[in-house]
């Protein structure tokens, strides 16, 4: 009887020193999907500064044919760049969210449309995403940001 007890004490001193519950990590999502949504607002608004400031102070952003891009302030300045062109609208949906048992990183994938209004006419854009978030001061940031495109290369 003495070692279940032991056993049993071991386990929730383990559980409680790190792990998180299921109901820790859906109020996580939760949290994480409110991120995602005031980025598809700030992405409609043309609002650069605003989702630079979703990223972690070394967080990085990387776009298909571009070179990487480093920090939050470079990181509004790519957006800024890509909400330029004409007729632009961005969208995104989680396909996929898994926060690590620590609580502090999660790994968000998912799929995008990008339209945007060419030379040569509408181009519309879609692909997929990985999006590794990082909690900072008790806020989810983004480390690392990486789309690619499902088109054929021209």
């Amino acid at each position: 009887m003495r070692r279940h007890y032991k056993f049993a004490c071991a386990l929730i001193v383990l559980l409680a020193a790190g792990c998180t519950t299921i109901a820790d990590k859906d109020s996580e999502a939760a949290k994480i999907a409110a991120q995602n949504t005031a980025w598809l607002a700030m992405a409609a608004a043309g609002d650069a500064a605003g989702i630079g400031n979703l990223y972690t102070s070394d967080g990085t952003f990387m776009m298909s044919n571009a070179p990487i891009v480093i920090g939050p302030k470079k990181i509004a300045d790519a957006w800024a760049g890509l909400m330029k062109l004409p007729g632009v609208s961005i969208t995104f949906e989680t396909v996929q969210l898994d926060i690590a048992k620590s609580g502090d990183l999660a790994m968000d994938r998912g799929r995008y449309e990008l339209r945007f209004d060419g030379q040569n006419g509408p181009v519309r854009d879609v692909g997929k995403f990985i999006v590794v978030w990082k909690k900072v001061a008790g806020e989810w940031k983004v480390a690392a940001d990486i789309f690619n495109s499902d088109l054929k290369a021209p």
